[in-house]
C-alpha cells in the first residue's frame, strides 16, 4: 500500500522525484511503468500500470449504462500517459496536464493505497 505524504519539486522540466519509500514499494511490487492522468483536473494521479489496468477494466465492464465512467474515462484518456520511473525515481508529468493541473515549484506527493496523488502546494 502506498501511504503517507511528502513535500517535492518539480523540476523545470516537470519531472517529479518520488520519494525513496513510495518508489521502491511500487518498483518491487509493480516494475518501473507507471499510468499518469487525472480524473478530476485538480491533481496529477500516478498509477502502478498493472493497477491501472485493472481499473480500465473495470470501467470498461459498466461504460455503457453509466455516463459518469464514461466521462472519467474519456478524461483520463485525454490526458493520461504511460510513464517510467527512472533511475534517480523520477517522472516525468507530460506538460499538458502540469499546464492544466498548474503543476510547477513546491509539490504535495501523497500515497493513496494504490496510487500517489501530486497536487499543486502554491
Amino acid at each position: 500500500m502506498l501511504r503517507g505524504k511528502f513535500i517535492s519539486v518539480m523540476d523545470k522540466w516537470g519531472r517529479v522525484r518520488i520519494p525513496k519509500a513510495l518508489q521502491r514499494i511500487i518498483e518491487v511490487k509493480y516494475g518501473n511503468e507507471v499510468f499518469i492522468t487525472t480524473v478530476d483536473v485538480r491533481d496529477v494521479r500516478i498509477y502502478p500500470l498493472s493497477e491501472w489496468e485493472l481499473i480500465e477494466k473495470k470501467m470498461r465492464e459498466q461504460y455503457k449504462e453509466n455516463r459518469i465512467i464514461q466521462k472519467v474515462m474519456e478524461r483520463t484518456a485525454f490526458f493520461g500517459l504511460v510513464g517510467k520511473i527512472d533511475k534517480q525515481g523520477r517522472i516525468l508529468i507530460h506538460k499538458l496536464l502540469r499546464e492544466k493541473i498548474k503543476l510547477e515549484g513546491k509539490i504535495l506527493i501523497e500515497g493513496k493505497g494504490k496510487y500517489l496523488k501530486v497536487s499543486s502546494l502554491q
